[in-house]
């Protein structure tokens, strides 16, 4: 890495709030809580559709948001 002068950063072991990927995995669980479920494949449907509302505002401020 320092041959191509690239800083290594160290985060702590558990840093959720560092990492954009679970405030979606929250959006998601959150969408999914109270739809009663029962079936893989529904989930796998489910989920699916809902990966299709992220939008790319909303990826940008769950970005943002983890970095404050």
């Amino acid at each position: 890495m320092k041959e191509r002068e690239i800083d290594e950063i160290y985060l702590p072991p558990y840093s959720p709030e560092l990492n954009p990927i679970e405030e979606v995995f929250g959006w998601l669980k959150r969408k999914l809580r109270y739809k009663m479920i029962r079936e893989r494949n529904e989930l796998e449907k489910e989920i699916e559709k809902l990966v299709t509302e992220i939008n790319k505002k909303g990826v940008i401020n769950y970005y943002r948001n983890s970095y404050k």
